[in-house]
């Protein structure tokens, strides 16, 4: 046999492409790749709707292309909102675990002194409130959480919202709703979720302020912070019929 027929038997090893591999990749290289595994796009349809091939058709754009088009915005489209619902579902299931523990430790307490640790601890750190305050009529209770009203609840008519309601609100409107001054001092705009809570105590209302605009805008969820102000409500029944 002679050496050319030899070197025309011989075949070529194939390049593997592989994350091991130290082989630059240039288009001659994933060109020839394309070409000797031909059933590659059967295998990895979905590679097909974020490829662009256009068609020659002049100025105008053929069917084909803008069929293609419109497939790979949907695709996108598609995988934006499986990427909300996805962080959708794993907020509702930190806020869910949240509020379960909070309500546990809300039907643990037996004054309000502990109903005001629960504020500072369960409630403050575990849904990252920056500014929490309950306002309760008809007593003079005072602590870092908890301000006793003798006559009028504060914020005026917010005060008988029937719904947890969220609201954005300037600095001196936040002011008056919480307990420390120096807390809301260099706020400008922020906002806050007022919940309504009925017990023995009569009328009360548990503010919840952040410094963001953005954090308890008119647009906000409040189905979790319904269950919050049932659970305070029956809390502070507890309290009341003890205190007796």
């Amino acid at each position: 046999m002679s050496s050319a027929s030899f070197k025309k038997s011989k075949k070529q090893a194939k390049p593997e492409l592989d994350s091991s591999s130290s082989l630059l990749l240039d288009d001659q290289v994933i060109g020839n790749y394309l070409r000797d595994n031909p059933d590659f796009f059967l295998r990895f349809p979905h590679l097909l709707l974020e490829l662009s091939l256009p068609h020659e058709s002049g100025n105008a754009v053929s069917l084909v292309e803008r069929q293609v088009a419109i497939l790979r915005e949907r695709n996108i489209h598609m995988r934006k909102q499986l990427a909300d619902l996805l962080a959708n579902a794993t907020d509702n299931d930190r806020l869910f675990e949240a509020t379960k523990n909070l309500t546990l430790s809300l039907w643990s307490v037996d004054t309000l002194e502990d109903l005001n640790q629960v504020f500072a601890d369960d409630l403050s750190k575990a849904f990252d409130a920056e500014l929490v305050c309950c306002h309760l009529a008809g007593t003079d209770t005072q602590f870092a959480h908890i301000t006793g009203h003798a006559t009028d609840l504060p914020a005026g008519h917010l005060s008988e919202v029937e719904d947890p309601t969220c609201l954005v609100l300037r600095g001196p409107e936040l002011q008056a709703l919480f307990a420390d001054p120096a807390d809301t001092a260099d706020i400008e705009t922020g906002s806050a979720v007022f919940i309504p809570t009925i017990s023995q105590y009569g009328k009360s209302i548990l503010v919840i302020g952040s410094r963001d605009p953005k954090r308890f805008s008119s647009d906000a969820g409040t189905l979790f912070v319904s269950f919050i102000g049932q659970a305070l409500g029956h809390a502070l029944d507890h309290i009341y019929l003890l205190d007796d």
